[in-house]
């Protein structure tokens, strides 16, 4: 999960969780890491889910 400041759930705050641990979430959450930080203009979870 990424979240960026969002009400109710990580409010005013940068959070990455890994709830599922596989290696499409590794890699998602390291992508968006990138992304909340504004250094990248990848999508959102561009490595798809874990099966």
């Amino acid at each position: 999960m990424t979240c960026d400041s969002v009400p109710g759930v990580c409010p005013g705050t940068k959070v990455i969780a890994i709830a599922t641990p596989c290696p499409a979430a590794y890699m998602n959450e390291a992508s968006n890491s990138w992304v909340i930080e504004g250094e990248s203009h990848a999508p959102i979870d561009p490595y798809g889910y874990c099966h």
